[in-house]
């Protein structure tokens, strides 16, 4: 092992396939208070090649001075917290003892063809599509002190574009040339996000000449890698993809390199695509609420989704009769012995329900136990280790009071949010939701869907939603632990 010296510690450091390893020499092993040894290994430091972010040698050697050169080598890598989905950027220094020199140009000539070898898989142009004034209005901010320096010292290079105004972006996607880059970086919250898959989803099938109105078409895969920066009001699809609404950890997993297929809801109405949705699709007063907070409370900022549940309470609630039909599947064992395979089969629920509100996300967010918890649903996401359904709540008649605790459970991330007598989870890969209007009772809001926040107005009640499998590419580390 190479003797050298680490943030201050003597150390020993090896190289191996997979990572570098250093081992404080200070620390002896000794029993501890039951007796049992404490093993150094356990006070080591082990470094993935594949969390490496830049390897920066430096000469510390003072200018003019005549002593021999004082060569380091820093390393910056992503720190990873078990249970925890922010991520940290860490530096450890190594400096070789000045007898250890030619072990040193050694250790270095290990470790660099290694992470070498790791960069090439990696990112290296990036669009970033920025919109100024999501949320806080700090997206220039985070640009400029947080992913900026990083792509700099991962050596990527970002064509920065900042939208001038409402639906700029959109008109830039169309005819940018995003296939000669690595990747689309967009900076924003769930409303950028519709806006440039939607985009990219259509022109998509455009150029595969792919009816993309027609429900049963075979969609083509948009093939560039994406990424969403949660700096917007809300951020549900970034928070989905990465268990956090965290700045730094989504820059981090762009630079990583490491690519996951996504699902998306595709919404139909009227013989034609509504919409693709990357994160939450509602109906009822889940719609109600986004064209109030769009059309009356934006003034507001990111404070008018906390307010939403107060003006329902003087608004009241819509309830209205509408007619599901869901598609299911699940998988069975058929065959004997070596014959036995896995095999889906379809069927199909239907039933009336007097409801107040359908919200539809394209991943479960009950962990195995029936508990509300983002975190493991996000793993389950990007891991595919779910059934690949989408998850489907209908909402029966409930009171003012029952609105508002249950999305004060929703905000607080309580594990039981979902437990309420009034509310109906299904899975499904389709649903069709037909509003049973009577002629004097015709609604606008009826025809209204929020698509991750976005309201489309359609001219029926009348919706298919289902489930698009491997659609979009998008920048994120499996498993995130």
């Amino acid at each position: 092992m190479l003797e050298v010296e680490s943030n201050g510690s003597l150390c020993s450091c090896k190289v191996d396939d997979e990572a570098v390893v250093l081992l404080p020499r200070t620390i002896e092993p000794c029993p501890d208070s039951n007796g049992s040894s404490v093993d150094v290994a356990d006070h080591s430091l082990t470094i993935a090649f594949d969390d490496i972010i830049a390897i920066v040698k430096e000469d510390t050697t003072a200018a003019g001075s005549s002593e021999l050169p004082t060569l380091s080598t820093i390393i910056h890598y992503v720190r990873k917290v078990l249970d925890d989905p922010k991520w940290n950027l860490e530096t450890v220094k190594i400096t070789p003892s000045p007898s250890k020199k030619g072990e040193y140009e050694t250790f270095l000539q290990e470790i660099q063809p290694k992470f070498d070898k790791v960069v090439e898989t990696r990112p290296k142009k990036l669009v970033v599509l920025m919109n100024p004034i999501g949320g806080k209005r700090q997206a220039g901010t985070m640009f400029d002190t947080v992913m900026s320096p990083l792509f700099e010292l991962a050596n990527i290079s970002c064509h920065l574009i900042v939208s001038e105004g409402p639906k700029h972006l959109i008109e830039v996607i169309k005819t940018y040339d995003y296939k000669s880059m690595d990747g689309i970086v967009m900076m924003g919250g769930d409303g950028t996000f519709s806006e440039i898959i939607n985009v990219l989803m259509r022109k998509t099938q455009e150029e595969a000449g792919i009816d993309y109105n027609d429900a049963a078409a075979k969609l083509q895969q948009v093939s560039t890698p994406l990424a969403i920066i949660p700096t917007g009001t809300g951020n549900g699809v970034a928070e989905g993809l990465y268990g956090c609404q965290d700045v730094l950890t989504v820059t981090l997993h762009v630079i990583r390199g490491k690519v996951r297929t996504t699902r998306l809801l595709g919404t139909y109405a009227d013989d034609k695509l509504v919409g693709y949705s990357g994160c939450i699709s509602g109906l009822g007063l889940g719609a109600d609420m986004m064209y109030i907070a769009d059309k009356k409370l934006r003034w507001m900022r990111a404070a008018r989704y906390l307010a939403l549940p107060w003006v329902f309470m003087f608004r009241g609630i819509r309830h209205v009769k509408a007619e599901f039909t869901l598609n299911k599947r699940k998988r069975i064992m058929v065959g004997d012995g070596a014959d036995q395979h896995e095999e889906f089969v379809y069927e199909e629920e239907k039933f009336d329900q007097d409801t107040s509100m359908v919200l539809i996300w394209p991943f479960p967010l009950l962990d195995d136990d029936g508990q509300f918890n983002l975190y493991k649903s996000c793993i389950a996401n990007v891991d595919r280790t779910h059934s690949g359904d989408m998850f489907l709540v209908i909402y029966e008649r409930m009171g003012r009071i029952q609105l508002l605790q249950h999305f004060r459970g929703l905000a607080g991330r309580k594990a039981d949010a979902f437990e309420n007598d009034f509310v109906k989870v299904r899975r499904a890969q389709s649903i069709n939701i037909k509003y049973k209007e009577k002629p004097d009772e015709k609604s606008m809001y009826n025809r209204l869907i929020s698509i991750d926040g976005e309201i489309q107005e359609c001219e029926e009640p009348d919706y298919l939603i289902k489930i698009l499998d491997g659609l979009l590419n998008v920048f994120s580390s499996t498993p995130l632990l």
